[in-house]
């Protein structure tokens, strides 16, 4: 088997997923890299704004005056998602030098990413408006549309197209094989998912063992108790729990991309008429007439 794969002839689903995962852990920890120049700034940052405002109290989640910090969550909120779409395009970036037998530097990586600042930002804003549509007309509509809009950020970071271009592009290659990629983003779904689970229950599981002993000691199920079974420390513990799924469910990210980007090149190819040119070639060799 060669080091990278033959992306001018048709993959299946199984190639893909295949490849994805020996490309990954081949070249962990360069996709770690770079996931933590953009991430990891914007984890302290989200944990500067989270730290300054504080975590409510009771009383205060019962006051009308809290409005005002919910507005500096939504701030750090805002400033994950900003970040986040930065980590995954110097993750797609980084995933073509190593497709092409070139690896960028994390310097490289970061130029590329900040260079296609304003029209990534504009870009997701566009399709931000496109899923605000989509959510008053259906969710089964906003489900459809995610699939059609999974490949612009590739078109974004690989072939420069912005706006309704890279919306176009993205539409155009899904159009040709809506299953296979609805197949990956689902597969990945239940990954993250999986993840998120298993953080959940590793950080709840003491608690909730002690709050059924305490229930139990005091005769059963009272409201003060399930009130009280995390010791007061629920809400830290959900921003605990949140903050831990967010950094591994993202570690999953260059895996995801990898998969996506396989088939982005690869559906771009095949339309592109590669594999005709290639059959064409060998039918050329072979002296036959190419069927």
């Amino acid at each position: 088997m060669d080091n990278l794969p033959d992306l001018t002839k048709r993959m299946t689903l199984d190639d893909i997923l295949t490849w994805s995962v020996k490309l990954f852990r081949r070249d962990f920890w360069y996709y770690v890299k770079v996931i933590a120049v953009f991430f990891i700034p914007t984890m302290i940052v989200c944990g500067l704004i989270v730290t300054f405002i504080g975590l409510p109290s009771p009383d205060e989640l019962q006051n009308i005056f809290f409005s005002i910090k919910l507005l500096y969550y939504f701030l750090a909120f805002i400033v994950y998602l900003f970040g986040f779409g930065l980590t995954e395009a110097a993750s797609i970036k980084s995933i073509e030098g190593k497709l092409f037998g070139r690896e960028m530097s994390l310097g490289e990586v970061a130029r590329e990413t900040l260079k296609r600042l304003i029209p990534l930002f504009l870009t997701g804003l566009l399709i931000a408006l496109m899923y605000a549509f989509g959510v008053v007309v259906c969710f089964v509509a906003v489900a459809v549309l995610s699939v059609f809009l999974i490949f612009i950020p590739q078109a974004v970071m690989l072939d420069n197209k912005y706006y309704v271009r890279a919306i176009d592009t993205s539409f155009k290659l899904v159009t040709k094989s809506f299953m296979t990629v609805a197949v990956i983003i689902l597969v990945y779904g239940l990954l993250m998912a999986s993840v998120g689970q298993i953080v959940t229950l590793a950080i709840y599981i003491v608690p909730l063992i002690e709050s059924i002993v305490k229930m139990i000691q005091q005769g059963g199920y009272s409201a003060p108790a399930a009130a009280d079974m995390m010791g007061g420390n629920i809400l830290m513990m959900y921003i605990i729990n949140t903050a831990l799924v967010l950094i591994l469910q993202v570690f999953i990210l260059p895996l995801q991309n990898l998969s996506l980007t396989l088939s982005y090149y690869n559906l771009k190819n095949v339309q592109d008429g590669a594999e005709l040119i290639d059959r064409i070639k060998k039918a050329k060799i072979n002296n036959e007439t190419p069927k």
